[in-house]
């Protein structure tokens, strides 16, 4: 696919989610191709908000103590390997939670959409922090719209991957994902945890 393309693909992606999944989902990449893309994006992205966090100042009060014993500050590494487990944990729960649902949806074309929508969230991201480094003022607003966007846009990827003519069915899908990942990544990381917590 040419550079063109997937800036077609992803503005595309920004104003009309659908078509942009029905896109992707045609152009019928390679599961292994897409999990590459999936760790690159993920890696990527947690890269972006680390840095993010590491430019900007940090108060030497309390909130700053916080915001330095955050993964994403203290460690970036593991922050970007939370972040890929919890994208392809995301990936088998909407995957199961859709056919729960009657969706018809293939794990490629899960894969796809989730590949496309990520890559959409980087470029806003970029645009945000741009924004917000020129406007400050305006930077809430900014994460607010995104979040909106991000809502709609989720629900409307997977719609289009489950093949859902109901809305109601994709949003169901979208709450139990929300829902469930977090938990998984929970439970992995207890589990990953408690031999060193019992040893310490």
């Amino acid at each position: 696919m040419s550079k063109i393309s997937i800036r077609n693909l992803l503005r595309t992606t920004l104003t009309r989610p659908r078509e942009g999944a029905r896109d992707i989902i045609a152009l019928n990449f390679a599961n292994q191709e897409l999990w590459m893309a999936l760790t690159l994006i993920s890696i990527t992205m947690s890269a972006i908000v680390s840095a993010l966090f590491h430019l900007m100042p940090v108060p030497e009060d309390d909130t700053g103590e916080v915001i330095r014993s955050m993964l994403f500050y203290s460690s970036p590494i593991g922050f970007a390997l939370l972040n890929l487990g919890n994208a392809v944990l995301s990936i088998f729960v909407l995957f199961w939670s859709g056919r729960m649902f009657g969706g018809t949806g293939q794990i490629r074309d899960i894969l796809s959409v989730i590949v496309l929508f990520q890559a959409t969230v980087i470029v806003l991201l970029f645009a945000i922090a741009l924004v917000s480094m020129l406007l400050p003022f305006v930077s809430l607003l900014a994460f607010v719209l995104f979040a909106v966007w991000a809502i709609w846009a989720m629900v409307s990827v997977i719609a289009v991957a489950h093949g859902f003519q109901s809305i109601g069915k994709a949003i169901a899908v979208f709450l139990m994902a929300t829902f469930v990942v977090p938990f998984g990544i929970s439970v992995i990381l207890g589990a990953v945890a408690a031999p060193f917590i019992g040893a310490s």
